[in-house]
């Protein structure tokens, strides 16, 4: 079923009943691509028409939003495993023993 105020976002419903709230669109080298915006008991229609306009938008300015995605998982990714760094080496220099750790006062 097809949105009549958003074009491209549909209600896709599947054989056995869930259903999702999809945008099918072209990129600009010409391929159909069909994203995935969510589940109706989560996104409200007017939310699923704001997010169909901002994945349009980005496919008219020629970005993949899958690609998009992909790149902002990537930098959560890169964030996290970041954050595990500094608290090891942190957690290794409150292992040193006090004379060894120069900056810090010892009790």
């Amino acid at each position: 079923m097809w949105d009549s105020q958003t074009k491209g976002l549909g209600l896709k419903a599947s054989a056995g009943g869930s259903r999702r709230y999809v945008l099918e669109s072209r990129l600009k080298s010409g391929a159909s691509i069909r994203l995935t915006i969510g589940d109706p008991k989560t996104w409200t229609i007017q939310a699923a028409r704001d997010e169909a306009r901002r994945l349009q938008t980005l496919i008219d300015q020629g970005v993949d939003p899958r690609q998009e995605k992909a790149e902002r998982v990537a930098a959560s990714e890169a964030k996290r495993e970041e954050a595990k760094r500094v608290r090891a080496l942190a957690m290794d220099v409150a292992s040193l023993p006090c004379r060894t750790r120069h900056a810090m006062e010892c009790p």
